[in-house]
């Protein structure tokens, strides 16, 4: 079956045009930020490629081995919001691989996918989500990922009870991850097709990376920051991108007087510890996608 080495190719591909694009705030090529760099991107891919894609695998181990794998790599956490979305999209596409379809098919699987996540699922994620022990992680009252039982225990009964689906639908009101969940990844696709777009109009793939990851933060607050820096800042920071954002011309038309502008905004952004990691995150989805869809078969 070619489709996880396929799908291992995507995954690596996506997450290596996230970080070829400047994305202000966060981690680039030339760009480290928040005690991070590309490099520990880019091995952290290479170590959840394959864990990621394997059909032996339910969707919560696969969850749950990548971040595994990401800390046996580069010991810290830069890519559990990563995970976390890329597992249920390759689900999806591993599906359409095992009955004969095209990649673009993923998409008729998806709903499934999520519909179809177990409790089994919903711990795996809680026990991958305490280890990788992200930053600005506080207590729920419902699904709290610290009743899940430490690697290798009986997660059916460990004191958490939601399905993965279930638990991030509890928290899909202040996670942007764990919307997708719900919303049939429906940012994810938004962007991807945005993306796309610029793309067609002959934006290069790093200026139309940047350009959807800069028009997202601008709509949508990043919730990482809010859960790090409170509402107020989440929502400053997404004004201020706007208002840079107005200043420039679409993709592909940028001059280097509007990278500089987004020089100064990275610069702005690291300076005061703000990282818009989710956004981030979401971006690598999106870029997952289009790999998806321009792939003619696995």
């Amino acid at each position: 079956m070619a489709g996880p080495a396929s799908l291992q190719r995507a995954v690596l591909r996506a997450c290596r045009a996230d970080v070829e694009a400047f994305k202000p705030g966060n981690v680039a090529i030339g760009a480290p930020a928040h005690r991070m760099t590309a490099e520990d991107f880019l091995r952290s891919a290479e170590a959840v490629a394959a864990p990621l894609n394997d059909p032996q695998m339910a969707l919560g181990e696969r969850i749950e081995a990548a971040v595994v794998a990401t800390l046996a790599a580069v010991g810290c956490n830069t890519n559990l919001g990563i995970v976390l979305l890329l597992a249920p999209l390759a689900d999806a596409a591993l599906r359409a691989a095992a009955a004969g379809e095209p990649p673009p098919a993923w998409r008729r699987h998806l709903p499934a996918v999520l519909a179809g996540t177990s409790v089994a699922d919903g711990a795996a994620a809680a026990r991958a989500i305490v280890l990788a022990h992200p930053a600005g992680l506080g207590a729920a009252p419902e699904a709290d990922v610290s009743a899940a039982t430490p690697v290798g225990a009986d997660a059916m009964g460990a004191g958490f009870h939601h399905t993965l689906t279930e638990a991030m639908a509890l928290a899909a009101a202040r996670d942007q991850i764990a919307w997708q969940y719900v919303s049939g990844f429906a940012t994810v696709v938004g962007m991807a097709a945005a993306c796309s777009r610029l793309l067609a109009a002959r934006a290069t793939r790093e200026d139309a990376v940047t350009a959807t990851f800069l028009n997202q933060l601008a709509k949508q607050p990043d919730t990482h920051i809010r859960r790090k820096h409170g509402e107020v800042v989440a929502q400053a920071v997404s004004q201020r991108v706007a208002g840079c954002l107005a200043q420039m011309p679409s993709a592909p038309h940028w001059t280097a007087s509007h990278v500089q502008a987004l020089a100064a905004l990275h610069d702005e952004l690291v300076a005061s510890g703000i990282n818009p990691g989710t956004t981030a995150d979401l971006s690598v989805a999106c870029m997952f996608v289009t790999e998806l869809d321009a792939m003619h078969n696995f």
